[in-house]
């Protein structure tokens, strides 16, 4: 009995183990269920994603296709519907070669494009108050009618004349030394750097104008002769540029300083002694004009320390200056010759359109303009459109210069852009020769302008 006992024990306990590794191995069966399960639910929710993933790039993909192929159909709509058919034919004033160019309209499709982009005063101001990397001078200026027509084919012979700059209103003389060295390709020389520490005034111009690095160009680069003419009516600014332009040797390779109040020939020959009064404060002041001498036009003139100037206009000096320089830099032996004016830049504190009445003769062999468009001195009087006709007329189209933008003024013209505000204006000769290529490149950025505002590129200037 006790045997039968012992082995009943003995078989339920065997049975117990039987059952215990069955239920282990369920637990894992079970176990493995859930992990598949896990996996399986993974795998559900993860290829959908992975579809729409791919769909979506895909959709993508055909949109930046799509998106490119309508900017060139609007680029090249834009350019046929600004186009008329007439050509003009146009004599160098400074050569006896002609030029030949197609006018360019505006049409209602790149008015409303100009509109949506420029649609009030604010947005002008905001977009061209301190114009900033335009490409289109910084490559006209490397590749100026100079037989060097890139950087690398700089292993040419260099240019038998001077490039001739004129900056009316030239201030602590940023502007100036920058094109200069752009032009030279003397860095030993013009360098911002350089020239800021010779005027020895913690002053870096309104725009920020001395702040930036400077192109340097290595010994192989050919030397190209400049007149850069820094005129500035301030007396106190002027002998501080005199002593810059000499503490750098500028003054030895083309750098000249004059002190001129530029003007018409009307208010020129309206002047006692051919002078003029203008405000002689700190050196590098800015926003100072005559009209801060007059208490017709200036309510705190009596205030003012003001100093009689000579009066001069731009056409008086091209004529001696340019035409009649005998600088001994001059590779050219006809010192007397009427030269191509390649860059004019004017910034007089409101008298800029009265300085361009003064400036009809130069402006017919000037390839490039700019000027500012104010709310002081004689603009107060003066309409923008009038000044734009007046160029239009000498073959000039005009732009409201933005950074890396331009919106055509010429033909394009609103009534909301007669805002008198501090704000910066392009031109450039459609009908000079010289300036065929310029042209192109600026209506090119025109057009560039108005697509990426088509495709969303930008939401303000």
């Amino acid at each position: 009995m006790v045997k039968k006992l012992v082995k009943v024990k003995r078989n339920s306990s065997k049975e117990m183990k039987q059952h215990d590794g069955i239920n282990r191995l369920m637990a894992i069966r079970h176990r493995l269920r859930q992990r598949h399960l896990l996996w399986f639910l993974v795998l559900v929710a993860t290829v959908p994603l992975l579809l729409f993933s791919i769909n979506n790039n895909n959709h993508n993909n055909n949109n930046n296709q799509q998106e490119q192929q309508e900017q060139s159909f609007t680029r090249g709509f834009l350019r046929w519907a600004g186009t008329l058919t007439t050509t003009t034919t146009t004599k160098d004033s400074a050569s006896t070669s002609t030029s030949t160019s197609t006018k360019k309209g505006c049409s209602s499709l790149q008015q409303r494009l100009i509109a949506k982009s420029l649609p009030n005063a604010q947005t002008i101001i905001e977009a061209t108050i301190c114009p900033e990397n335009d490409k289109w001078l910084s490559d006209y200026l490397l590749n100026n009618n100079n037989n060097n027509p890139s950087l690398e084919s700089h292993h040419q012979s260099p240019p038998q004349d001077e490039f001739v700059f004129l900056n009316f209103g030239c201030n602590k003389g940023f502007d100036a030394i920058q094109v200069a060295n752009t032009v030279s390709k003397r860095s030993d020389v013009f360098k911002k750097s350089k020239w800021f520490q010779a005027l020895g005034i913690d002053q870096k111009g309104s725009c920020n104008q001395a702040i930036g690095n400077d192109v340097i160009y290595d010994s192989s680069f050919p030397k190209q002769a400049v007149q850069i003419h820094c005129i500035e009516a301030m007396p106190a600014t002027f002998r501080l540029l005199q002593l810059a332009a000499a503490a750098t040797t500028a003054e030895h390779y083309g750098m000249h300083i004059h002190n001129y109040a530029m003007t018409s020939k009307l208010q020129k020959d309206n002047a006692p002694n051919g002078m003029i009064p203008f405000p002689n404060v700190l050196p590098g002041t800015e926003n100072r004009g005559i009209a801060h001498c007059s208490s017709e036009n200036h309510p705190a003139a009596a205030t003012e320390h003001c100093q009689d100037v000579p009066a001069m206009t731009i056409d008086e000096f091209v004529t001696k200056h340019v035409d009649n320089n005998n600088n001994k830099s001059t590779t050219n032996t006809n010192t007397k010759k009427r030269r191509r004016i390649p860059y004019i830049s004017i910034d007089v504190e409101g008298g800029d359109y009265t300085v361009l009445m003064g400036a009809t003769q130069t402006l017919k062999r000037t390839d490039y303009l700019e000027f500012e468009y104010h709310a002081v001195g004689d603009w107060k009087q003066q309409k923008l459109q009038n000044a734009i006709d007046m160029l239009a007329e000498l073959g000039f189209v005009c732009y409201w210069a933005g950074k890396k933008r331009l919106w055509r003024i010429t033909d394009c013209w609103m009534d909301h852009f007669e805002f008198h505000q501090w704000s910066n204006v392009a031109c450039v000769s459609s009908t000079a020769k010289q300036a065929q290529k310029l042209y192109q490149t600026m209506e090119q950025v025109f057009e560039d302008t108005l697509v990426d505002g088509t495709s969303g590129g930008w939401s303000k200037p």
